[in-house]
C-alpha cells in the first residue's frame, strides 16, 4: 500500500524540479550591447560604411551587430528592429542567446562621447 504513494511522491518532486528548471531557462537577462549595425555579407569589415550595408542588405544580406566591445559578430532575430539603423553607431538592448540577439530597443550613439 505504501509503494503507490511513495510512486506518487517521487514523479511530483520530478515535476517540481523540471517545472522549476524549464523557469529558470526562460529568463534571459537583458543586456546593451553598444556597436555598428553591419551585414552578413561584409560583417565586421563594412559595418560603418551605411550606403554599403543598405545595398548588401537590399540585395539579401542579413542585419548583424558588431560589438565595439570585441568585435564579435551577432546575429539578429528581429531585423525590422534596425532597418533604420544600417550602418549607424547605436546601443541596443535587448536578450543574447547563442549570438543571436532579440532588439527591444535601438537608440544612436553620440559621437565624441
Amino acid at each position: 500500500m505504501k509503494k503507490p504513494i511513495v510512486i506518487l511522491l517521487v514523479c511530483a518532486l520530478a515535476f517540481l524540479v523540471l517545472s522549476i528548471s524549464a523557469a529558470a531557462g526562460d529568463k534571459a537577462s537583458s543586456t546593451t550591447v553598444t556597436g555598428w549595425v553591419g551585414d552578413s555579407k561584409c560583417g565586421a569589415h563594412g559595418a560603418e560604411k551605411a550606403d554599403c550595408v543598405a545595398k548588401c542588405v537590399q540585395a539579401g544580406a542579413k542585419p548583424i551587430l558588431v560589438s565595439d566591445k570585441d568585435q564579435s559578430v551577432l546575429n539578429i532575430d528581429n531585423p525590422d528592429a534596425v532597418k533604420d539603423h544600417l550602418g549607424h553607431h547605436v546601443n541596443v538592448t535587448g536578450t543574447v542567446d547563442n549570438g543571436t540577439i532579440h532588439i527591444d530597443s535601438v537608440t544612436m550613439v553620440k559621437e565624441g562621447t
